[in-house]
């Protein structure tokens, strides 16, 4: 199925999704409504031969096939889809720069690559004429990588560099002359640490031949994380997450199944506060602990715990202030530690194993290129947070959709701005996330992620937590107004996406319409617990 059919779908696909949340709103509060539950269970709503089914049932089977149709045309409902491709930008990156990382590092990835092609099949000569050192974000001459020949071949064994080069010879012919232009003018490799022992140890384990093998544990990953939606969240969680994959702007690249461990941070994301509802604590506590481990910010979704802990060790007025320990202790439910310390402790184990292997100056220059790339003359039309919205004016960038180089100083000169108005929303957020559930306070992370950084689009999958925390409770006004609106989300970026064909008009209108959403879950949050205070001090 062409690709530009299936985008087009998707924009019917999330108008109807929006419709769904309303019809789903309205059949959970009959539900739950005493008079009309009771026929809503009966078994003999519908009668075909000796079989029958409830109105529940029934209602559940339609929005499930309708979430199955989404997830089915984002597969382009092909087998070989799935089974058969992957992604050649994102492998070269996260299969072949980790596993040949010992020798390549975060820089040389590109200058190896022109070398290799040089000594092979010589591809790019005549057409490629510059690359992107990744080191500090330059862009150099291909002749500056070939002068790089004797550097490159030294840190490799004889061994060694021949099986990079015959991965080389392997993938380059699946790549069009154009996406490598791209590829190596791209920002570079930079998987944590310890991302990057995992996937070289993967990386050595996997023949390139097998490679999709290795791509579809990710697959298996996503499958874990919906059984795990529909075990701790029920049907309806399960359904909207379908659907959001179906729908989502930013799942779009790579597809799930199509690269190396992309969303295994997301499937132990959603797969912990699954086990945290469930009273699993400790092994939420890995989850979350891996999670981090592979991505780093997945640590800013115990905001709204940290928020919760913070407000018991105040609201714990039997024991004094001149008791702070005695006061944390008894302010902090103990499995708020017991997840906090498995967390660390993973955090811990897979810092003090890469370490081992690779240093900790591996860290330092993670840390490094990080900072070199997060700069905002080095900001991408890709890239979407709180700091774009507030620059973005409603116009398509370059010629190329990208965004323009003012735009890029804009952000830089309102950062402090940004940080101010984050500061204080996440001040309105912390109070009112006093009054979630526990699990609830973690899935709605989303939310300070946003407001504090700026990343790429395909990033904000993580969506998927405030999709699973509505769709749990979509029988409350606030948690439908917030699915409805998520959906909505996607519906606009996408028409944004195929009226105009610029990617920075398209991530500009993600950005502003994700701002609207933040403030009014705040909004909502923060009025809830106003209310409820006022109601405690009345009582």
């Amino acid at each position: 199925m062409n690709i530009s059919f299936v985008e087009l779908v998707k924009i019917g696909l999330a108008a109807s999704a929006v419709i769904a949340v309303a019809g789903v709103f309205i059949f959970r509060k009959l539900e739950r409504h005493e008079a009309t539950a009771p026929l809503l269970e009966k078994s003999d709503f519908l009668r075909i031969g000796k079989f029958s089914w409830s109105a529940k049932q029934i209602f559940l089977a339609a929005l499930l096939f309708f979430a199955v149709m989404s997830a089915g045309n984002y597969f382009r409902f092909s087998l070989p889809t799935i089974f058969d491709k992957y992604d050649e930008y994102d492998i070269l990156h996260y299969y072949i720069n980790a596993k040949y990382s010992d020798e390549l590092g975060y820089d040389n990835l590109y200058p190896a690559l022109i070398i290799a092609d040089a000594q092979t099949v010589n591809r790019f000569e005549g057409r490629i004429t510059k690359y992107r050192h990744a080191a500090n974000h330059e862009y150099r001459q291909r002749s500056q990588a070939l002068e790089m020949t004797d550097e490159i071949r030294a840190k490799f064994s004889k061994k060694r560099w021949q099986e990079f080069v015959s991965d080389y010879v392997y993938i380059q012919p699946k790549i069009a002359t154009s996406k490598w232009k791209t590829i190596l003018q791209d920002r570079g490799y930079n998987a944590t640490p310890i991302w990057n022992m995992m996937g070289r140890a993967l990386g050595n384990m996997v023949d390139i031949d097998d490679l999709k093998l290795l791509c579809l544990v990710d697959l298996v990953l996503f499958i874990a994380m919906l059984a795990a939606i529909y075990w701790a969240f029920g049907p309806y969680a399960l359904a909207f997450a379908l659907i959001f994959l179906g729908v989502s702007y930013s799942f779009r690249w790579p597809v799930v199944g199509w690269s190396v461990f992309r969303y295994d941070w997301l499937a132990a994301l959603i797969a912990g506060t699954a086990f945290m509802k469930k009273e699993r604590y400790k092994t939420a506590g890995f989850m979350f602990g891996y999670a981090t481990c592979m991505r780093i910010f997945p640590a800013v979704f115990m905001f709204g715990l940290i928020a919760k802990g913070i407000h018991g060790v105040i609201a714990h007025r039997s024991v004094p202030w001149s008791k702070p320990i005695e006061r944390i202790r008894r302010g902090v439910p103990q499995h708020y530690w017991i997840m906090a310390g498995v967390m660390l402790l993973t955090i811990a184990v897979g810092t003090g194993a890469a370490m081992a292997t690779d240093g900790a100056s591996s860290f330092s220059r993670h840390f490094s290129d990080m900072a070199v790339h997060l700069k905002p003359e080095n900001l991408s039309s890709q890239r979407c947070g709180l700091g774009t919205a507030l620059v973005f004016d409603n116009t398509h960038g370059t010629k190329k959709g990208y965004i323009p180089k003012e735009k890029k100083l804009e952000v830089g000169e309102k950062v402090g701005l940004k940080y101010a108005i984050a500061f204080a929303l996440l001040i309105l957020l912390g109070i009112g996330a006093t009054r979630l559930k526990d699990h609830e306070a973690v899935l709605f992370g989303f939310i300070p992620f946003f407001l504090l950084s700026i990343a790429s689009y395909y990033y904000y999958v993580m969506r998927m937590s405030v999709i699973v925390a509505h769709a749990h409770r979509i029988h409350k006004p606030m948690h439908a107004l917030g699915l409805a609106l998520l959906l909505m989300i996607e519906l606009v970026t996408w028409v944004a996406e195929l009226t105009e064909r610029s990617r920075y008009f398209a991530i500009g209108w993600m950005g502003w319409t994700l701002t609207l959403y933040i403030l009014v879950m705040i909004g909502i949050l923060f009025t809830d617990w106003w209310l409820a205070r006022k109601a405690d001090q009345s009582a």
